[in-house]
């Protein structure tokens, strides 16, 4: 989409940054990609960033370009989705929908929702 790597980066093939040390990383890999015995085929990807996973000097990635201060003020855990890639040959509905699911359980399971937050009570 326009973007250029650095030497690093286009190298190595792979688009990092400080964050990605402290973020889960939901990934969808296809299981049944011929080319599955030389490296897994990864389907789509999201970055999922904790509140109280981000040092007490760093803010959330998309704070550098948006105004947070509103979510942020929000007590209890923040859940932020970013770098979200789905391959170019996935994208149909039904990778997005488990990388959705994927988010939904990472909601749950990480407690960022209150009971019976998840059931709109």
């Amino acid at each position: 989409m326009g973007a250029r790597p650095n030497p690093w980066k286009l190298n190595e093939r792979r688009d990092a940054d400080c964050f990605d040390r402290i973020c889960d990383h939901l990934l969808v890999v296809d299981n049944q990609a011929e080319d599955e015995l030389v490296a897994p085929r990864i389907a789509g990807t999201y970055r999922l960033t904790r509140r109280s996973a981000l040092p007490a000097d760093q803010m959330f990635y998309t704070e550098s370009e948006f105004d947070l201060r509103s979510i942020k003020s929000h007590p209890g855990e923040i859940l932020e989705l970013s770098r979200s890639c789905v391959h170019p040959e996935y994208r149909n509905r039904a990778v997005l929908d488990v990388l959705w699911r994927g988010c939904g359980q990472e909601l749950q399971h990480g407690r960022c929702l209150r009971d019976g937050d998840a059931n709109g009570g």
